[in-house]
């Protein structure tokens, strides 16, 4: 969670403040002025020659804060693309309007684009050699989804029995497949290996399995003959397996999460709103950024300029987004059967739920894990809370904060930090987790009170 409002844009907070003192002086100048003799004309003209270059100079500074605050969310923009390799793409309302700071996030889009089709599709002299092959070429995610196969493979099968998105445990049998891949990954290179089809016959097949998350690769001798073309969805490797529900017996290293930060209208969830969710899923100590969340929202009332100093959306940005009502079935749908995980994970909770999602049944408390009060557990002599603070204390490298996704980010790697000092400490479950998140929670019940 970012804290809007705080530190506060002293070019939105004081110009009100300074323009009625200023105000009172020269009223109070040209008052003493005329009762000294002078002439209303030339007291006026006093007053302005003293108050216009004040004034000037807060025009100034404002102008220069704002454009310095276009240029850090640009800087947060392609850092946040460099986190989620390229997945990241800008919400609409970057993208909106004219001017400037528009061209600027177009252009950092088109970057995106480009950097997410080299990563992600095969040049077109690739696919066409591997489509020209004569034999069958699979390859497949680690939980066995395929994500290309090109024409000799399906002309060995029935029509879409290997299709992209398909199990390939819909036409080669699991265990046979199985010791291939164990024994790949054992020996470290391509083995060869008979593997049983589904419909009874045998193939011979060269199997390599790839580091995760790139899942393996299926080579076999197929009667259909070499074609033309290659279908594919490579990003289906950058998504998580499916996991069951965790229970308090769950092991943290396969613990299915799902890092959530808001950007609001303020602090106070029974009367702020959403205006932006980023969310990252995670199994164990591992993030999926390719499947993150970064929605803006359109939160039915005007965004308060103290809050848009800290996150930069403003009232323009979110015109066009969908309110909380409209997404709130997707959110709940990425967060069913994980832990949610945050900085200040209560917070971001009740503000969604004030505004229309609640993602996680509030009697629930076991479906929570903050790290503001991890960190404080396994650290009591911590003393700035805040995520930028505790992310840079545990060696991360803090880039792209106070957009809801970056801060998402930055809190999946301080999820990750931290899972490491649990195990250290011998606490290996989430039930284990919560009593240490606990303990946080009351070392910072304790400081507030002796504090106050």
């Amino acid at each position: 969670m970012s804290a809007p409002g705080w530190p506060p844009d002293p070019f939105r907070v004081l110009p009100p403040a300074v323009a009625l003192c200023c105000g009172l002086l020269a009223a109070l100048a040209a008052f003493g002025w005329v009762a000294a003799g002078w002439t209303p004309l030339l007291a006026a003209a006093l007053v302005a020659s003293t108050i216009a270059p004040l004034a000037l100079l807060l025009v100034l500074a404002r102008a220069l804060t704002r454009r310095g605050r276009e240029v850090g969310r640009a800087a947060d923009a392609l850092a946040t693309m460099e986190r989620t390799g390229g997945a990241w793409v800008p919400p609409p309302g970057m993208l909106a309007g004219s001017g400037e700071t528009a061209v600027l996030f177009a252009a950092i889009d088109g970057v995106g684009r480009r950097w997410r089709r080299a990563i992600h599709e095969p040049q077109p002299q690739l696919s066409r050699l591997i489509g020209a092959l004569a034999e069958g070429v699979v390859v497949i995610t680690g939980s066995g989804l395929v994500s290309l196969v090109n024409h000799a493979a399906r002309g060995r099968f029935p029509p879409d029995r290997l299709s992209i998105g398909s199990s390939v445990f819909d036409v080669f049998m699991r265990d046979a497949l199985a010791q291939a891949l164990r024994r790949s990954r054992d020996e470290r290179c391509a083995v060869t290996a008979p593997l049983a089809l589904v419909d009874g016959d045998r193939v011979e097949a060269r199997v390599a399995a790839m580091d995760d998350p790139f899942g393996a690769l299926i080579v076999f001798e197929a009667a259909g003959g070499a074609g033309e073309g290659v279908e594919h969805n490579l990003r289906l490797h950058g998504l998580p397996e499916p996991a069951p529900p965790p229970t308090l017996d769950t092991p943290l290293a396969e613990l299915p999460a799902l890092v959530l930060d808001t950007e609001t209208t303020g602090l106070d969830p029974r009367r702020d709103r959403v205006v932006a969710v980023g969310a990252v899923p995670m199994r164990g100590r591992r993030s999926y950024p390719a499947a993150a969340i970064d929605l803006l929202v359109n939160p039915g009332r005007p965004i308060p300029d103290r809050s848009v100093a800290v996150h930069g959306i403003s009232d323009a940005m979110v015109a066009t987004a969908p309110a909380m009502t409209a997404i709130a079935t997707e959110l709940r749908r990425a967060a069913a059967g994980h832990v949610m995980v945050g900085h200040s994970i209560d917070f971001d909770v009740a503000v969604l739920t004030a505004s229309g999602a609640e993602v996680v049944d509030a009697g629930k408390p076991a479906m929570r894990l903050c790290t503001m009060r991890l960190a404080v557990a396994l650290d009591p002599a911590v003393d700035d809370l805040d995520l930028g603070s505790v992310a840079a204390a545990h060696g991360i490298d803090v880039v792209g904060r106070h957009t809801a996704l970056g801060d998402a980010l930055v809190t999946a790697d301080l999820f990750t930090r931290l899972l490491d000092r649990l195990a250290a400490e011998g606490v290996t479950t989430l039930g284990g987790a919560l009593d240490v998140a606990e303990r946080g929670r009351r070392l910072i019940e304790e400081r507030r009170t002796r504090d106050a």
